[in-house]
């Protein structure tokens, strides 16, 4: 059995000394310095994998990402960190840093680069980009073997919370649904410089391909809702197309955007929810098993016409709370 590689410690006197301003807590730039964390986080490499490392930062967990994997790029968005960047990654000829905001990114591209390689995203996320950020990676889940993120334990759990009648219970956690998520190291505040106020987590993220539940229909349709964020659909759109097998889920006679009149919108949901067994989608014809499934997915998933009416992404917490318990019904 392969022995973890262990890197001498980058101390808080050693990051003082090769840092050129003072870190700003408030932008999470809370450096992890315990050796011992530091080599277990680095050691959650996949041997010889292609990464990309989200808030490279200084470059201390960067080293031991290098000594596993085959190629790593570092995204970081502060460019004052280059100068101690090149004193600690100047033996780590596999690393390329990239002052860039990880949202920006083209995961799709690195990851077809070389479809051959195995792809492992590793990172020390702050809150604000964690949606956005596990949205945008869902997106490329099918190309991805592993996710790998330090954040703040509060972030921990909401990313590993599984029970919608639970308050904690946000749409990161139901994003977070379409993975296997699991906690696989805690790291006490006091390993950081500076010391935050809270501790974190390792969060392990593994694209899911079968729901622990077996209904393999609500989570084919949870990742449905995911995918489609981008293209901004309400609720009501993305059912339609998932029940009919179209694209586009045409069904009502009008955009159902939330730039048209909220009201305009709940009433013809109404009457879609009604009228919708004699009515076709699009131009396609439908048999009678198609058509009682495209029938049954909007009115049978209980749903209000103000939640239907809202893209994804609109949803407040409750309203996801109340998606995710009409999904786990169906």
């Amino acid at each position: 059995m392969n022995k973890e590689k262990r890197l001498p410690a980058v101390t808080e006197d050693r990051l003082k000394k090769i840092l050129t301003f003072e870190p700003i807590e408030k932008l999470g730039q809370n450096f992890l310095i315990d050796p011992s964390m530091v080599n277990k986080v680095a050691n959650s490499t996949i041997q010889g994998a292609d990464v990309v490392e989200i808030g490279t930062g200084p470059g201390n967990i960067t080293r031991g990402i290098a000594q596993r994997a085959y190629n790593v790029i570092g995204l970081e968005i502060f460019p004052d960190f280059v100068e101690a960047q090149n004193i600690l990654l100047k033996n780590s000829p596999n690393v390329k840093v990239i002052i860039q905001n990880a949202l920006k990114f083209d995961f799709a591209r690195w990851a077809d680069f070389d479809r051959d390689a195995r792809h492992q995203v590793i990172g020390n996320i702050p809150f604000n980009i964690s949606e956005p950020l596990l949205t945008t990676l869902a997106g490329v889940s099918d190309k991805i073997e592993n996710i790998t993120l330090l954040v703040g334990d509060n972030l921990a759990t909401t990313m590993t919370m599984t029970n919608p009648y639970d308050d904690r219970y946000t749409r990161l956690s139901f994003i977070a649904s379409i993975f296997d998520v699991c906690r696989t190291i805690h790291v006490p505040r006091t390993c950081f410089w500076p010391v935050p106020r809270t501790d974190s987590d390792v969060i392990s993220l593994t694209p899911k391909e079968f729901p622990e539940d077996g209904k393999m229909f609500g989570f084919q349709l949870r990742k449905k809702i995911v995918f489609d964020q981008a293209a901004n659909l309400t609720l009501a759109k993305v059912l339609n197309g998932f029940s009919s097998g179209s694209e586009t889920g045409k069904i009502l006679d009008k955009d159902l955007s939330h730039r048209f009149d909220r009201r305009q919108t709940r009433s013809e949901l109404k009457r879609a929810v009604r009228d919708l067994n004699g009515m076709p989608v699009g131009r396609r014809e439908m048999d009678p098993d198609s058509m009682k499934t495209m029938k049954s997915l909007v009115s049978r998933i209980g749903l209000s016409p103000e939640i239907l009416s809202k893209p994804f992404s609109r949803l407040n917490n409750q309203e996801v709370r109340q998606l995710a318990m009409a999904i786990d019904n169906l």
